[in-house]
């Protein structure tokens, strides 16, 4: 009878179950690591190109203001008022406007019949602004109403057609029938509405009228305050880590501002934090002020 013998040069060499759950609670620890620090990373960069997007609207406001000696402004007739006096804070994260409603609206015919520029949207018009990505920030949450595609395509505005489409079943899209055809970006102006009416031709501020001067002595250029800044008007607080917004200032500066204690994020979804000071802070277009 014939044995066989088996020696040690014929065992495999591999892993065992132990070390293979080892390894893979290893990468797993390397994982939980990393990732983070990746998101942080990202997110850092996100942030920076924010800045960037309102350091450019910085500087075309401040040339914008040079020539017109009043920074881009809002004159629209709130619906809700139904008088052609303006609602404080309304629309102040729309470029553009679908409808005049009197004289002192004028329609600016660009990608859609009686377009009227307002707020930022100026900028874009009087061909201060060339690419109109700088109105969104790439931190924002997804949301088709403040996207850069729905509104424009390879710099250009869309048509109002495929806007109608784009936004069509989208929540607070089916109250009004102008809202699918205003433009919104994804910051938020302060806005500036003169009592008395902008003379404009075509969109463009006419300073020679006796009655631009007196509506420019409201909006002072130069002087340190919030104008430009990311929506605090989202349902999750934070654009940017959950905690922070980006500021532009009429000076030109760019900051960052920190909602630790939820301030701002409260008053843009219609809570009043008991610890604001109640003379100073009524409205959420109040939260300005913790920005100044």
């Amino acid at each position: 009878m014939c044995r066989i013998k088996l020696g040690r040069g014929n065992s495999r060499n591999a892993f065992t179950l132990v070390e293979l759950l080892v390894v893979i609670a290893i990468i797993a620890m390397l994982l939980s690591v990393l990732i983070p620090s990746l998101n942080l990373a990202r997110e850092t960069a996100k942030r920076t190109l924010c800045a960037s997007n309102l350091k450019q609207l910085s500087v075309a406001s401040a040339a914008y203001a040079t020539e017109y000696t009043l920074l881009p402004y809002n004159y629209v007739t709130s619906p809700k008022s139904g008088s052609a006096t303006t609602t404080r804070g309304y629309n102040n994260f729309q470029l553009s406007d679908d409808k005049g409603t009197g004289a002192t609206e004028s329609p600016t015919v660009v990608g859609s019949v009686n377009q009227k520029w307002i707020n930022q949207g100026l900028l874009y018009r009087l061909n201060y602004i060339k690419d109109p990505r700088v109105y969104y920030c790439p931190s924002q949450p997804k949301d088709k109403k403040y996207d850069y595609s729905t509104y424009f395509r390879g710099g250009a505005v869309r048509p109002e057609a495929e806007r109608i489409a784009l936004l069509t079943g989208e929540d607070g899209m089916a109250d009004n029938i102008d809202n699918p055809k205003k433009i919104r970006a994804s910051y938020l102006a302060r806005n500036y509405n003169p009592t008395v009416p902008v003379p404009t031709v075509d969109g463009t501020p006419k300073p020679e009228d006796p009655d631009y001067k007196k509506a420019a002595a409201k909006m002072t250029f130069g002087r340190h305050y919030a104008f430009l800044a990311d929506r605090w008007t989202y349902g999750t607080a934070g654009v940017h880590n959950k905690i922070n917004y980006n500021v532009m200032y009429s000076d030109g500066s760019v900051k960052t501002y920190s909602d630790r204690r939820q301030w701002l994020w409260s008053l843009g979804n219609g809570i009043m934090p008991p610890d604001l000071d109640r003379n100073k802070f009524k409205t959420w277009s109040d939260a300005w002020k913790l920005l100044d």
